[in-house]
């Protein structure tokens, strides 16, 4: 998967999410205030809005970390294409070392022949 379509797709996710959480802001502020006004009143009404708002918020940080779930996954996906990336590049480094150290050896013993045939 090309580095691009994963950034695309970290950020659809966070829209996602993003729009979901702007969607719920209005009825979580309404519900905050209903729960507040019904607390002064009957208990009866009070305890089944607080029940019935439970299990709102219940659903809601359900989807929302399931919403968290998928924007990880992708975050994964990311550090793992960049881990083979540098594992490629890791293993290239030390191809390169050693040819150098090979050129440093073909070096060294050049010129000990030179030295060696000259001097």
């Amino acid at each position: 998967m090309k580095p691009a379509a994963l950034t695309a797709a970290l950020a659809d996710a966070k829209n996602a999410a993003n729009a979901f959480d702007n969607a719920t802001q209005p009825i979580n502020k309404d519900s905050d205030r209903l729960d507040n006004e019904l607390m002064k009143g009957d208990k009866s009404v009070f305890r089944s809005f607080s029940a019935a708002r439970l299990r709102y918020s219940a659903g809601r940080y359900d989807r929302e970390a399931r919403l968290n779930q998928s924007i990880a996954g992708i975050y994964e996906l990311q550090v793992r294409q960049n881990n083979v990336s540098a594992e490629h590049h890791h293993r290239r480094s030390k191809n390169f070392f050693f040819g150098m150290l090979a050129a440093a050896g073909a070096a060294g013993v050049s010129f000990s022949l030179y030295v060696y045939l000259r001097v």
